[in-house]
């Protein structure tokens, strides 16, 4: 866990370096790579599910910071919320760090299979993206009350 606030910042940083600008004199023959056009889609819906781990990361701080002066009962479950955050947290760190750039992928795969591939990690981060924002609406109902 001491290691995520480097890697989050690493991610952060990474996803908001500005991507070249397309050059507007190319002739329309020369599109890009199959493999980047999935990749930049994949990774338009990741940046747009990112920001949920900033406030994830905020929920849990909060919980932790108050559950000192609750029952038992009550520590309990605000335990199993703080569990569920940080499991959140956790799968975001695991998808970015398995997510694959397009020169990394081998060079037998098709435009099939890479599309098929990059489907794949979106329809994953969409089901992570899912998993922060129920964690995240858990916590905050927790400290409304």
């Amino acid at each position: 866990m001491k290691l995520l606030a480097p890697f989050l910042l690493l991610c952060i940083y990474a996803c908001s370096s500005p991507s070249t600008p397309k050059d507007k004199t190319s002739p329309p023959a020369q599109k890009e790579n199959p493999a980047q056009e999935a990749y930049q889609r994949t990774l338009q819906t990741h940046d747009k599910i990112m920001p949920i781990t900033s406030e994830l990361n905020r929920l849990g701080r909060q919980l932790k910071s108050q559950i000192e002066q609750l029952q038992p009962k009550q520590k309990e479950l605000w335990l199993s919320v703080i569990d569920s955050l940080d499991t959140a947290e956790e799968a975001m760190m695991k998808w970015m760090a398995e997510f694959p750039a397009p020169n990394s992928l081998p060079d037998s795969l098709t435009k099939e299979e890479i599309e098929q591939l990059y489907r794949q990690k979106e329809n994953e981060i969409k089901a992570i993206g899912k998993q922060m924002e129920a964690a995240r609406d858990k916590a905050e109902k927790l400290l409304k009350n």
